[in-house]
């Protein structure tokens, strides 16, 4: 059902080389499921981007052993720490499943 933000899932990867990131997520998709399920992504504290997703839907970007993945964003790191938060602060159940980063290199 509806929440209200108040409760947030949190995936933080540390000792990161700063630079260029795949963000991407995973869920169990569903009719009952969030078609806002807002995905914030932070370098250290600073937010870069919120990413609303359709829960509904299956993530279909790309698969990587078996798991299909969502990109979320591509954002630049000048941090060592980039955070993925994700509140129920959607008209739906939102599933906090995994989130994955991959550096990207230029």
């Amino acid at each position: 059902s509806k929440g209200d933000g108040s409760r947030i899932a949190t995936w933080t990867f540390t000792d990161l080389t700063p630079g260029l990131y795949r963000v991407s997520a995973t869920w169990t998709a569903f009719t009952n499921r969030a078609t806002d399920a807002p995905y914030t992504i932070f370098d250290g504290a600073a937010p870069l981007a919120t990413v609303d997703i359709n829960q509904q839907l299956t993530p279909d970007d790309f698969t990587s052993f078996g798991t299909s993945w969502e990109d979320l964003a591509t954002v630049m790191i000048t941090s060592n720490t980039l955070t993925v938060q994700l509140t129920d602060d959607a008209n739906d159940f939102v599933i906090a499943d995994a989130v994955r980063i991959e550096r990207v290199v230029i």
